[in-house]
């Protein structure tokens, strides 16, 4: 279960999370969020790849079996991410770029290389699968004490407009804003044991 509070003036919003009895952490251990892209997104790449069944199963040695194409375009790749060199050279049909003046810099993503160049009828699925970033978990510092039977996370939802006028939305913080709160997140504990309170609690913290 879930309870979320009103983004503050700066962009500050807190996620609270409803743990399962016995889940043990100690404060500062990190929460792994496992994100997934947002659907307007996963929807232009199956458009992009004219997928007109996004439930059918896909068979490809570096994911799951019988995962559908939709289930793996939400879990699996990260769509917002920045081809790397080698595949942008595919997308753009070219050896010839300035990989980071025309790539890494504008953050253009796939999408945006294949629409914009003559590969959109070339690119093959498998192409796709093999050189599209996977999808990573997000690493967030638990902000509230062991002692409760919740798990509070405070983030700030990343936006930002590329130099191309582009707005970019973050992964993960865009699927935390979309939850609601009969949601259930993908989450695991992953100990920290570097970042603890001082064990004197004398001792000033800031």
């Amino acid at each position: 279960n879930l309870n979320k509070r009103d983004a503050t003036a700066n962009g500050l919003r807190e996620l609270t999370l409803q743990s399962k009895k016995n889940t043990e952490y100690e404060t500062g251990d990190h929460l792994v969020v496992y994100p997934r892209n947002a659907e307007h997104v996963v929807e232009s790449y199956l458009r992009l790849f004219n997928i007109v069944h996004p439930n059918d199963k896909v068979t490809h040695p570096s994911f799951p079996s019988n995962i559908s194409s939709a289930e793996l375009l939400s879990h699996c790749l990260d769509l917002s991410a920045v081809p790397s060199p080698k595949f942008a050279k595919l997308l753009m049909n070219s050896n010839d770029i300035q990989y980071k003046t025309d790539i890494a810099e504008p953050r253009r993503t796939t999408l945006d290389l294949a629409l914009e160049s003559s590969s959109t009828n070339t690119l093959s699925v498998n192409d796709f699968l093999q050189h599209q970033t996977r999808m990573q978990p997000r690493y967030y510092s638990i902000a509230s004490s062991n002692l409760e039977d919740t798990i509070k996370l405070t983030y700030r939802p990343v936006r930002y407009l590329t130099s191309q006028g582009h707005l970019r939305l973050g992964v993960a913080t865009s699927h935390l804003c979309n939850l609601t709160n009969d949601s259930t997140l993908a989450c695991a504990i992953s100990s920290n044991p570097l970042f603890r309170l001082p064990s004197d609690p004398k001792a000033p913290i800031l």
